[in-house]
């Protein structure tokens, strides 16, 4: 798995690539709890790259959900191919989540 950030019109944006399984999520975790902690307070997960995600991946969006939420941020999803979206859907998680097509409606929602 790889992990990039970046901002975009003030938002900070991180893209993941590859899976998020149990080998992996720490470091995701850790990268996200990280913005969270330095003061972003709008974040949007690119998932466009991410082509597994198992439970230890969804751990992680629930968390920092609840991190973001207690630190006042937002967390939204962007971009998760029908797979990821499957199981976001069949596990009930895009019920908690903002979920857009791509990271310019993300970006456009985070700055209305």
């Amino acid at each position: 798995m790889l992990i990039s950030d970046s901002s975009k019109k003030g938002v900070a944006v991180v893209s993941v690539m590859g899976r998020i399984d149990s080998t992996s999520s720490g470091e995701l975790e850790k990268r996200l709890t990280s913005l969270l902690q330095r003061g972003e307070k709008r974040l949007i997960l690119d998932l466009s790259d991410v082509d597994y995600m198992a439970s230890a991946g969804l751990r992680v969006l629930l968390s920092t959900s609840k991190k973001s939420t207690a630190l006042e941020s937002r967390l939204v999803l962007a971009a998760p191919n029908e797979f990821i979206r499957q199981i976001l859907t069949m596990t009930g998680f895009i019920s908690y989540f903002s979920v857009f097509d791509d990271i310019t409606a993300a970006v456009a929602a985070m700055s209305d």
